[in-house]
């Protein structure tokens, strides 16, 4: 394999691992986002 066809793929291989980690920062942002509501709930309801 040839010089650029390594360096396309590792290219090609950041790309997805950045993908991947965007996908895990939005699960993460859903997950507090919902954390956030129930604690804002709970709040309201100790009013």
């Amino acid at each position: 394999m040839s010089e650029k066809n390594i360096l396309y793929r590792m290219i090609e291989n950041k790309k997805a691992e950045r993908d991947n980690l965007l996908v895990s920062l939005d699960r993460i942002t859903a997950e507090i986002n919902a954390l956030t509501n129930a604690y804002n709930k709970l709040l309201k309801n100790e009013q």
